[in-house]
């Protein structure tokens, strides 16, 4: 059985320095790929859960997936859930999940208040794990947008979206 775990290099004793910081690098770089896939799923099963959650709350008709909103800037950003009202088909609020990273925190931040410049708004609500894990990051997203807990009740989603 032929296997690419490993490797075998013949090198003199005065390679052996740059032969360690050759074979480290390779190893930082496939904890780093792997690391950011890991991130990435967890990322991409963070929004289908939270989708199928919506989608039971309001029905296929009024959740929309990956849309594209426009902010002030002009820039087209694609949220991952838009939930239509029923009471009023021109207003939206839009569910995105966020990961407790300063990257996924600023993302979201970033898109949320570019929105929230427009004429007319749609709602925003980023959807966490858990507020208290988010230290000082909460406050950056509640300035953007509501903040909810993934476990909260479907009343209280049902709240924001109306």
């Amino acid at each position: 059985m032929h296997t690419n775990a490993f490797f075998v290099i013949k090198i003199n004793e005065s390679q052996l320095a740059g032969a360690v910081a050759a074979i480290a690098n390779c190893s930082l770089e496939a904890v780093t790929i792997t690391a950011l896939k890991h991130a990435e799923k967890r990322a991409k099963d963070g929004a289908a859960i939270l989708h199928q959650r919506l989608v039971s709350i309001f029905t296929e008709k009024f959740v929309a997936k990956d849309f594209d909103v426009a902010g002030e800037s002009q820039t087209v950003w694609q949220v991952a859930d838009v939930v239509r009202s029923r009471v009023d088909p021109d207003r939206i609020t839009i569910f995105e999940p966020v990961m407790n990273h300063a990257n996924s925190i600023a993302a979201v931040a970033t898109k949320f208040n570019d929105i929230a410049r427009l004429e007319r708004p749609p709602g925003r609500v980023a959807v966490v794990r858990q507020k208290a894990e988010l230290g000082t990051y909460l406050g950056v997203l509640s300035q953007a947008g509501s903040v909810i807990a993934q476990d909260i009740s479907n009343s209280a989603i049902e709240r924001l979206a109306a």
